[in-house]
């Protein structure tokens, strides 16, 4: 099943480095009837995100990974309770509760959280961008990221060496 995606501005995706809490959910000590309290929660016009992690690749793959968070009293799933961070019983969080200001929520749903590109003062658009990226992809570093790039055979010290 593929994730949710949620474009948000560029700058609220730089800015949310610091709201960020795999680091602070590794560390919690999940118990029966104490909850993870997150403190900083990332919020935008219509709803709040606990921010679990973000990963660095090329800009059109580089996302955050983060849960819609619902108020307890309107959610009408089943709820989970996880017995440690390395929990592995499920692939995801959802359904877990938590407290944000002594208020119970629950991971309603992964979503990734992507960016949309900054504002620019040149005559350049968007989708010029994303070709020149696109266009680019196949060579230098980029060539990681890009699902269409054929391997090159070189020699090396009379040995085959693919690239």
């Amino acid at each position: 099943m593929k994730q949710e995606e949620i474009i948000i501005n560029y700058e609220a995706y730089e800015d949310s480095g610091d709201k960020i809490v795999c680091s602070q959910m590794a560390e919690f000590k999940f118990v029966e009837g104490k909850r993870f309290n997150l403190s900083r929660p990332f919020t935008d016009k219509e709803n709040i995100y606990l921010l679990d992690c973000r990963l660095h690749a090329t800009f059109t793959e580089s996302y955050i990974g983060s849960y819609l968070l619902c108020p307890l009293d309107i959610y009408d799933k089943d709820i989970y309770e996880k017995r440690c961070f390395t929990d592995c019983s499920r692939n995801d969080d959802t359904g877990l509760v938590i407290t944000i200001r002594k208020k119970e929520y629950v991971l309603e749903k992964a979503i990734k959280l992507k960016a949309r590109l900054p504002e620019s003062c040149s005559s350049v658009t968007e989708e010029q961008i994303l070709d020149h990226h696109a266009d680019n992809a196949t060579s230098g570093w980029r060539a990681l990221g890009y699902k269409g790039v054929k391997p090159e055979w070189h020699f090396l010290k009379r040995k085959p060496l693919k690239i």
